[in-house]
């Protein structure tokens, strides 16, 4: 149900210039009647938290966060906080990634790792389980495409923590089988 109004306010709100925003029905709605529905939406479908961003001509004209980032601590969520967006952001990022490819800046037959300045396994992130570090020895991940990415085939487990013998903390993040087997 949260995720289904989510989805709503975003397909409710097109957008114009600020402080008005022009919806899918081409009424317009203001910045702070538009803050006032989404809180009356979070409250009728008990959403605890949300973030809503809208931007016009790639501009952000609208950034406001709503509730709560952890529900048990009152922690309130902000803009710059971070969740987990479960699979909502797949097909957001599926749509960019074929706007590089109409641009011709990627091809989706080029290993993804042709597009970066050094091996994946090099860079570095704030928590080694973000990291890549667990395939140094595994060159397979070097073949790798965008195509595979989008079409779930690069081999890799759905979470790094998910193992063959269960849920293991510290799982080592690894493939799973070929990549571009189905």
């Amino acid at each position: 149900m949260r995720i289904f109004v989510l989805l709503f306010i975003l397909m409710l709100i097109g957008c114009s210039d600020e402080p008005t925003f022009q919806k899918i029905d081409g009424s317009e709605i203001e910045k702070e009647q538009l803050t006032l529905k989404i809180k009356s939406l979070m409250e009728s479908g008990e959403v605890n938290g949300l973030a809503v961003s809208i931007l016009n001509n790639n501009e952000s004209v609208y950034q406001e966060a709503f509730g709560y980032r952890d529900w048990s601590t009152k922690d309130t969520l902000n803009s710059n906080s971070i969740f987990y967006g479960a699979s909502l952001s797949k097909a957001v990022f599926a749509v960019l990634v074929m706007q590089l490819v109409e641009e011709g800046k990627i091809n989706l037959d080029t290993p993804l790792q042709n597009y970066l300045e050094k091996p994946l396994t090099e860079y570095e992130f704030n928590r080694d389980w973000r990291g890549y570090n667990d395939l140094k020895e595994d060159k397979r991940c070097e073949r790798i495409t965008p195509r595979m990415c989008l079409a779930h085939t690069t081999g890799f487990p759905n979470w790094r923590f998910l193992t063959k013998s269960g849920f293991n903390i510290n799982g080592k993040l690894h493939l799973l089988y070929e990549p571009d087997s189905p």
